[in-house]
């Protein structure tokens, strides 16, 4: 585990901040790097989510329409 977060790091996708209560620990927060790729992947994944579930939906169907 501690070889794929060094690599993390390298690449500059995350960052190791000290735990102040307990210098043994530490904490891992995504680098500027890391939310760019983050945010990225989410907005990619929720497009395909709406291209694959919404796309064939007839949106005039759902309207309500008066007898």
């Amino acid at each position: 585990m501690s070889q794929v977060l060094s690599k993390l790091e390298v690449q500059h996708f995350i960052k190791r901040k000290s735990n102040p209560n307990n210098h043994r620990e530490f904490f891992i927060v995504l680098a500027e790097e890391g939310l760019t790729a983050y945010q990225a992947l989410i907005e990619e994944s929720d497009e395909e989510f709406v291209e694959k579930h919404y796309t064939d939906i007839d949106l005039e169907s759902l309207l309500f329409q008066s007898p």
